[in-house]
């Protein structure tokens, strides 16, 4: 929310690409607990998609932001995946 915030305000990339990666940072540590206690589908793509956004953000200087695209593929997956079992252990 902050880098969009940002964005609406015109703040120059210089700083709120920082702001943004270490967002990512979190978010990646996040997402890699939170895969490691649950189901074993959520754990073999969350774990990956998490270290990969956390990665991503001390290498960015170095590659083109198509590199974080993956990540962002997992992490749809996972959330659906998180979504599927939420709703399909619904108690009556």
């Amino acid at each position: 929310m902050t880098t969009g915030v940002l964005a609406l305000n015109h703040v120059p990339h210089a700083v709120a690409d920082p702001v943004r990666l270490g967002a990512h940072i979190f978010a990646g540590i996040w997402i890699v607990t939170a895969s490691r206690a649950a189901s074993l589908p959520v754990k073999l793509v969350g774990v990956p998609a998490g270290a990969w956004l956390f990665a991503y953000s001390f290498v960015s200087p170095f590659l083109p932001p198509t590199v974080l695209a993956p990540a962002s593929i997992l992490m749809m997956v996972w959330f659906a995946l998180i979504a599927w079992q939420n709703g399909s252990q619904r108690r009556a």
